[in-house]
């Protein structure tokens, strides 16, 4: 056996991907379209040559370890959730990823792999929410195997987080992978050296081809795609809404990202702090926040309550991001009101008023009991703003 990585990694949105970072195949998925179709929602290989892997802490350091074994391990005990599923690895160094992280592991010899996700903690995690370094209640381990491709395998389900996002896995269609070949993505890369000659216009093409994906149906409109991937988490929680913001003048949606960000920074008790009045007004002017909101755990700390009754009621810490159309969808369950509020802050401090409008939407719709209820509220807020001029 091999350890071909044992450290903490920083995560933000829950999420880990194993990838090959330098190839054209970066795993380019807001977290949906490599669960798809699969029974299991914490390991998903559903776009090739990658793994996309879920976390209970939402923002922080989660110690993770990655093992090469000669032959399949026997599965220890002190693991609660524990996944089986087949990818084929590229002839190219992979690395343990996340938004603001890439953790290169040793050298892997390409071909085909058996990969186990290994979990304990997860619905500790997720209470939790964020940590700093040694904080974390979650753990994981990624085992990986030489063997041919076989059926996924849940070997052991005992959080909720595990159930919930297999509830969602299963009533998420799998991608068109065919589909994406016959548009361009993927096809005529035999091996790293070839992705390495693709231009950057090819690259963005092909990380168009998966985005749209995300998106769903209705293809996403030119404006919406200018937009960018900021809004695709937007589109997956409520896509309608995401296409009224479009046809909105640029005052109106500075206005709502100014609104919305407000709601929640009020929601989480943070109007009386200097630094989040001062953010505030960047998230008005569109203008780039101080280093201080940079890093996740500065940021949080500017949120940390003066004592134990400044805290606001929050709610659990995972949320949900999956578009469904079957009846049988699992609950929402709402963003914590300082992590959305902070997350609020950071994505609509930009000069682009159609990214800072869509973020802080979805902030603000995924930290409520009833992401319907404030889409609602949402509408009646540009309703006001169209009617004073914003």
């Amino acid at each position: 056996m091999d350890v071909l990585f044992d450290d903490a990694v920083f995560v933000d949105y829950g999420f880990l991907a194993f990838e090959a970072p330098e190839s054209a195949y970066r795993l380019v998925d807001p977290g949906f379209v490599s669960i798809g179709g699969q029974a299991n929602g914490i390991c998903g290989a559903q776009v090739p040559h990658a793994l996309r892997m879920l976390t209970g802490l939402h923002t922080g350091h989660v110690p993770v370890r990655v093992e090469r074994h000669d032959e399949r391990p026997d599965v220890a005990d002190e693991w609660e959730d524990v996944v089986e599923v087949s990818v084929t690895l590229l002839d190219a160094q992979y690395a343990v990823t996340a938004f603001e992280a890439t953790e290169w592991l040793a050298a892997l010899a390409p071909g085909e792999y058996r990969a186990r996700w290994c979990a304990a903690g997860m619905d500790a995690g997720r209470d939790q929410d964020h940590a700093g370094r040694d904080e974390a209640p979650d753990r994981y381990l990624l085992q990986l195997w030489p063997q041919p491709a076989a059926p996924e395998v849940v070997v052991r389900q005992g959080s909720e987080l595990a159930a919930y996002w297999a509830g969602a896995a299963t009533t998420t269609p799998p991608p068109d992978l065919e589909a994406l070949r016959e548009q361009g993505w993927g096809a005529e890369v035999d091996d790293l050296a070839d992705a390495w000659e693709l231009t950057d216009e090819e690259v963005a093409e092909r990380e168009s081809l998966m985005l749209d994906v995300a998106w769903g149906d209705p293809p996403p409109s030119p404006t919406l795609r200018e937009w960018g991937t900021q809004t695709v988490l937007l589109a997956r929680l409520d896509r309608a809404l995401l296409d009224e913001l479009t046809d909105l003048s640029p005052a109106v949606l500075r206005a709502l990202a100014v609104q919305a960000t407000r709601t929640l920074v009020e929601q989480a008790g943070g109007l009386h702090r200097p630094l989040v009045l001062e953010a505030l007004e960047v998230v008005a002017r569109g203008g780039t926040l101080p280093e201080v909101w940079q890093n996740w755990e500065s940021a949080a700390r500017i949120f940390a309550p003066d004592t134990d009754d400044d805290r606001p009621d929050e709610g659990e810490t995972v949320f949900s991001m999956v578009a469904f159309t079957d009846d049988e969808r699992p609950p929402h369950i709402p963003m914590a009101t300082d992590v959305a509020a902070i997350e609020a802050l950071r994505g609509a401090a930009t000069p682009h008023d159609g990214r800072a409008a869509a973020h802080a939407v979805f902030c603000l719709l995924s930290s409520a009991d009833d992401p319907a209820v404030a889409a609602a509220e949402v509408r009646a807020t540009i309703t006001r703003l169209r009617a004073t001029g914003a």
